[in-house]
This record gives structure tokens, sequence and C-alpha cells, in this order.
């Protein structure tokens, strides 16, 4: 892999690509993108990409203009079946410090905005709490360092008994972050991570979304209380609220 580099708004912005190409974009229109920095409610101070991870095949996705030099073409389809098309980058990880974190609550769930800075640039992957990548960064997200360089690569494939896996790995140095609130030698939940309550075995599939439902809020509420508000300070990475194609319940 190599470290590509884009021009944006006059930004240099470092990529980790999937493929040994460097990719050199030529005009970027940053306006085309979903998302976009300010300063204040209201006032709008710069666009920057937003990094959004395709649930079928776990890679994080930048869209940019038609024409983009190792751009591809994708038609996709939303979760209120609305029908479209993009050009996107295609990226395997994303390396850098974490200098901000943000919760954006819509009408269509929750995002968690993760912002990464590295050699004087900075990128922001978008993290749908409902998904699998999600709830994998808040369950990893204690053991991070926040004052060192992390790598994320979200994954997607399917193993050998035919069962679809997503999650995201997260390296610090040679170290592979593993779950905070569960001991996998001792099988059992830490920190207070919420246990079924009842029998298990008489569990139908509205029970075990309940229960998944209640994991789910837990993350979040932990990530609001004890990371969010070190980053409160910062300006707020704002996003238009619709739904995209990786919020399509079957991909996850």
């Amino acid at each position: 892999m190599c470290i590509s580099r884009l021009e944006l708004c006059g930004y240099n912005w470092y990529y980790e690509h999937v493929s040994n190409d460097v990719i050199k974009s030529k005009e970027v229109n940053p306006h085309k993108n979903k998302y976009m920095t300010q300063e204040g409610r209201g006032q709008a101070i710069n666009t920057t990409p937003i990094m959004n991870i395709l649930g079928s095949d776990g890679t994080l996705r930048l869209t940019v203009d038609a024409g983009t030099e190792g751009a591809k073409f994708r038609e996709y389809e939303t979760s209120d079946g609305k029908k479209g098309s993009k050009w996107e980058l295609i990226f395997k990880s994303l390396s850098g410090k974490i200098t901000n974190l943000q919760i954006f609550d819509g009408d269509y769930g929750k995002n968690l905005l993760v912002t990464l800075t590295y050699n004087g640039g900075e990128d922001t992957i978008s993290f749908n709490t409902a998904t699998p990548f999600g709830e994998d960064f808040m369950k990893k997200l204690p053991n991070f360092n926040l004052d060192e360089y992390v790598t994320i690569t979200p994954y997607s494939f399917i193993d050998d008994n035919g069962k679809t896996r997503k999650g995201i790995t997260v390296t610090q140095g040679d170290v592979k972050l593993q779950n905070y609130f569960y001991d996998a030698e001792k099988k059992k939940n830490l920190h207070k991570y919420p246990t079924p309550e009842g029998d298990t075995d008489k569990f139908d599939k509205d029970d075990w979304k309940i229960y998944f439902t209640h994991c789910r809020k837990f993350l979040v509420k932990n990530t609001e209380d004890v990371f969010l508000p070190a980053f409160a300070h910062l300006k707020q990475v704002v996003a238009v609220d619709y739904p995209t194609e990786e919020a399509k319940a079957d991909q996850f």
C-alpha cells in the first residue's frame, strides 16, 4: 500500500489507498460532499470530506466528482428506496491521531464522526452507530491512547461457517486493540456492559432486537459521557440528514 495525496480546497490530504497506484486527483468539488465543517450554529466555515464505510465490502469511500483520477463509479439504492449513483475513491484504512469526536443525531439515526489528523491534514470517518462498524469502534474506544496515532481498518467477510463478519480492526503501533467490554477468555461481559435478562433459549428475534438495541444505547451513552466532553470546545462537523445506502438493514 502507498500514501496518496489529494488536493482539496487548498488543503493536502493523505490516505492509505487500497491499490498500489498513487492517486493524484485533479479538481474535486467539495460542495458535492454531504458534510461541512462549521464553527457556531449556522455559520459555515469550509467543507471537508467525510469518509463512509460501505457495509457490503467494508471499504472506506470518499465521494468525489466524476473524472477524478482513480475514482470508481457505483450505483446504489438508499434505505428509503431512492436510487442514485456516485463516483468514489476507495480506501482500505486510515491512520492518524484522533483530534475530534462528535455524534450527529438525525432523523435517520446517530452517526459518530471521528476526525483523524496526520501529516498536516485531517479526515473524518462517519460511523453509523446502528451498524457493526460503529458498535465495534465504540467497544474498542476506551482502549485507545488518544495521544498516539491509530490505524482504523473496516472489514466485511463471510467466515468458514457462512456467517457474515463485520467490524473494524484498530491498531496502535504493533498492538491490536480489543473490545473493552468483553473478556474473550472468560467469555463474559465487562464494565457494566448489558447482559441478556431471562432465559435466552426462549428468546425470539424481537427479544434479541430489544437486547441489542439496549447494548447500542449503552455504547452511545458511554461515548457521549466519557469521550465527547473532551472535544466539546472544537468546531462541529455537521451532517446533512438523509439516509444512505450504507443504512440498509440487509447489509449488516
